[in-house]
């Protein structure tokens, strides 16, 4: 794990800052896409493939790794919801 190396600092983030990542890359997948923090996630990203490029990237960016039983396209209703289990999983590296 990278964290193990006492040389590596874990970055700062929180929160609203893992919701302005998702909304940005929500807002490069589809272009002229206006978010609406109210609808659920899967009318955001009506594609199962975008949601798991959003996960590999949620995974790359904030240096997580979502549990297995988390890998569905059904389980976040919400951007909000999908935003505080990667703050969750930050908070135990």
């Amino acid at each position: 794990m990278l964290y193990n190396n006492p040389q590596v600092r874990k970055p700062m983030t929180d929160e609203k800052n893992i919701t302005h990542f998702i909304i940005d890359f929500i807002q490069r997948e589809f272009e002229n896409c206006e978010i609406d923090l109210s609808r659920s996630l899967q009318d955001l990203i009506p594609s199962s493939m975008i949601y798991v490029h959003l996960i590999v990237s949620l995974e790359k960016e904030f240096q997580i790794e979502f549990d297995d039983n988390k890998l569905d396209y059904r389980t976040f209703q919400t951007l909000k919801e999908l935003a505080s289990y990667v703050n969750k999983k930050m908070l135990l590296i």
